[in-house]
């Protein structure tokens, strides 16, 4: 979907190469092939968008943007910490022509299978949009 691609590079576009700290950034799912190397990173994608409302013109949808915050888990979680804050932060103001809905739902924390490589915390974003023409 066409929306899908200017929401996710709009918020992409807002917070790139503008969070201290961080050195890589991510349009989509990333993985990581040197956690030492490659990290801090941050991804952003967006899932689970669904529609049960249309209309004569179109379709209205309601989904999930994650944005998702990488450091190496030999780091304290309060780096995590620290950045997930700025996310959210630069993300307060954001402004965006496509979304009607654009509400912080959740910020979770996990680690790799291992608990060796990194810490992510996902910040998770409810959204909603209207496709005309759906």
């Amino acid at each position: 979907m066409k929306e899908l691609s200017q929401i996710r590079k709009s918020i992409f576009d807002h917070i790139d190469n503008k969070i201290t700290g961080v050195s890589y950034y991510h349009n989509g799912r990333s993985v990581f092939l040197n956690a030492e190397t490659d990290l801090p990173a941050i991804c952003v994608f967006i899932e689970d968008v669904q529609t049960e409302e249309m209309d004569l013109d179109g379709m209205y949808f309601d989904g999930e943007l994650a944005v998702q915050v990488y450091v190496k888990s030999s780091l304290p979680e309060s780096s995590l910490d620290e950045l997930v804050e700025k996310v959210i932060n630069k993300l307060n103001n954001y402004e965006s022509d496509v979304l009607d809905r654009f509400s912080l739902s959740s910020v979770t924390y996990s680690n790799d299978e291992n608990h060796t490589e990194w810490i992510v915390g996902t910040i998770l974003y409810k959204i909603g949009f209207y496709r005309n023409g759906a």
